[in-house]
């Protein structure tokens, strides 16, 4: 069993982890969601599909971003990866919905697809660290 002095350092060490792999995921899923809506492919796509034109690609770059933010965190802390992937996914659903909440309220969140980001980050974060796992310690 580890000393307190150790033991608190593990601790601390990994909510750090969480915080950065919960920020960094948020990021990434943004400017590439930005990106996205920038380029030519974005208009026709989301015109042609009404709804799912809009909730689809949102929806998988949130994924996507994840899947690469777990992937980074199981290549950086091999041995508790999948439990910080769970407590960022958690940390990253929390902080999205209460950013919707103050910035439009609860119903404005529920009705505007402002919340399906956060569970497919989640989602995506927990598969990174899991392929991750298997990946590197294979």
């Amino acid at each position: 069993m580890p000393s307190p002095p150790t033991r608190w350092r593990s601790i601390i060490r990994e909510a750090m982890f969480v915080v950065f792999a919960s920020v960094g995921a948020y990021f990434l899923s943004s400017w590439l969601f930005q990106l996205f809506a920038s380029s030519s492919l974005s208009e026709p796509f989301v015109a042609m599909n009404s709804p799912a034109g809009f909730v689809l690609p949102f929806a998988s770059i949130a994924l996507a971003s994840g899947v690469v933010a777990g992937l980074v965190l199981s290549a950086s802390e091999r041995a508790h990866s999948v439990r910080i992937a769970v407590w960022a996914g958690a940390l990253g659903c929390a902080l999205q919905l209460a950013i919707a909440v103050v910035v439009g309220g609860l119903a404005w969140a529920a009705s505007n697809y402002a919340l399906i980001g956060a569970p497919a980050m989640a989602l995506g974060l927990l598969l990174g660290a899991l392929l991750g796992r298997t990946i590197w310690h294979a």
